[in-house]
């Protein structure tokens, strides 16, 4: 079972891989590359002496890092082609480093959002290349998915069935959102490729691992289509009636979808979140549908 302790452990882990793979990428930059490079990036006034002092990069802790990878973040990602959504992989990690370490309070419901976070651990893990360290957290991700799997209990109206797209009551379309949650939630979009069929609701809602649960109803504000040709054509956005915050919206969430090639977005606006997280009886990646009555209520009747 995960603690703040342990992965709290594993953050510090990642420290001097951290430290050297910045130094790989900036000593070649010459002679100058520890004052330009690394203290100029510094915000700590304490890190920055004591970095100053030593002439080692290794004696910065992880937030005085994280800070100089983004400080570097041109240079460094240009050279290693890095995907532009990993920074915000370095901004999570900033989060879960004050999480863990910084924050002296417990953690609230660490024992079902832990996953997540070695999920960030995993992915920054393998982009600054510490695969050892990338194996050992997605090993104990894999523990942790399968103990969570084993700790399921039947709690009732936590769980519905799903109902047939025919029938009048079938208002909102569920979708699993596993990998892009973070982003719907920021951003109020969704995405997929054309060629998934979905049926027409004026509602979404979305399943998240590792029991599909779902926490919040969505309204779907808009549908429309993105070729992949004018995917940065303002002109083209323009001409699908949305107007500047929603054009932001949408570049942001795209910026930072893993999912490149989704060309059907929906923008949404929170309608409702759930008084108590529901779940289907049995999880499944596809889309199904509720009414409103079974996700606020729990009730298969209106």
């Amino acid at each position: 079972m995960l603690d703040k302790e342990t992965i709290g452990k594993w953050i510090r882990e990642l420290k001097l891989p951290l430290a050297l793979y910045l130094k790989s990428n900036l000593k070649p930059s010459g002679p100058g590359w520890f004052k330009k490079g690394v203290l100029d990036h510094v915000k700590s006034d304490e890190m920055s002496r004591a970095a100053e002092r030593s002439g080692d990069i290794t004696s910065l802790d992880e937030i005085a890092l994280l800070g100089v990878f983004l400080g570097n973040w041109q240079g460094i990602s240009e050279k290693n082609n890095i995907p532009k959504n990993f920074k915000d992989t370095i901004y999570r990690m900033i989060e879960l480093r004050h999480k863990y370490i910084g924050h002296a309070g417990l953690i609230l419901k660490i024992n079902e959002t832990g996953y997540k976070d070695l999920d960030t651990l995993i992915e920054f893990a393998e982009g600054i290349g510490a695969r050892e360290l990338q194996e050992k957290f997605q090993l104990e991700r894999d523990k942790e998915i399968i103990r969570l799997a084993k700790d399921i209990k039947s709690k009732g109206d936590s769980y519905i069935e799903p109902i047939e797209a025919k029938e009048q009551k079938a208002e909102v379309l569920s979708v699993s959102a596993a990998e892009t949650i973070n982003l719907i939630e920021k951003y109020l979009v969704h995405s997929c490729p054309k060629s998934y069929i979905y049926p027409k609701t004026d509602y979404i809602t979305f399943r998240i691992p590792p029991y599909g649960e779902m926490n919040t109803i969505y309204k779907i504000d808009k549908e429309f289509f993105i070729p992949q040709d004018v995917k940065n054509n303002l002109e083209y956005l323009e001409s699908e009636g949305l107007n500047l915050e929603q054009m932001e919206r949408i570049r942001n969430y795209m910026d930072r979808n893993p999912f490149t090639t989704n060309d059907r977005f929906y923008l949404l606006s929170k309608w409702k979140g759930l008084p108590k997280a529901r779940r289907p009886k049995e999880y499944k990646n596809g889309p199904i549908l509720f009414s409103i009555n079974q996700l606020l209520t729990g009730s298969e009747e209106d």
